[in-house]
């Protein structure tokens, strides 16, 4: 399962690594069943907001991607963290009007460890 698990998100990895069109990647996000995974939409002129943490976050996998290719996602303020299991959303971190991620790690990681915990249940 972890080999199948680590080919998939490599696969998405590689997707956006050398994909122009993040479209497909969010495509590709939704239609995995690889897991938690947590993406970051924000922009380059608010770059200085990008959340810092997010390659700390622990069991899932993390991806940025640029407002200007998240369409598909209805993105309405940046940054916004969007956490996705089994290719659902299942949790949206929007920024405030000072355009800042009001999230901390620990309310992040919490929703992550929250939801996988609610797969045991």
């Amino acid at each position: 399962m972890n080999y199948l698990l680590n080919k998939i998100l490599v696969f998405i990895l590689l997707s956006f690594c050398f994909s122009a069109n993040a479209q497909e990647i969010i495509s590709n996000l939704k239609k995995t069943k690889s897991g938690v995974v947590i993406v970051e939409v924000n922009s380059d002129f608010n770059s200085k907001n990008s959340v810092s943490f997010l390659s700390q976050l622990k069991d899932c996998k993390a991806f940025r991607i640029d407002l200007s290719n998240a369409n598909a996602l209805k993105v309405k303020t940046v940054p916004t963290l969007i956490i996705f299991d089994s290719g659902q959303e299942k949790r949206r971190f929007e920024a405030n009007i000072m355009m800042k991620c009001e999230a901390n790690y620990n309310d992040v990681q919490n929703a992550i460890n929250e939801i996988i915990l609610n797969k045991f249940q």
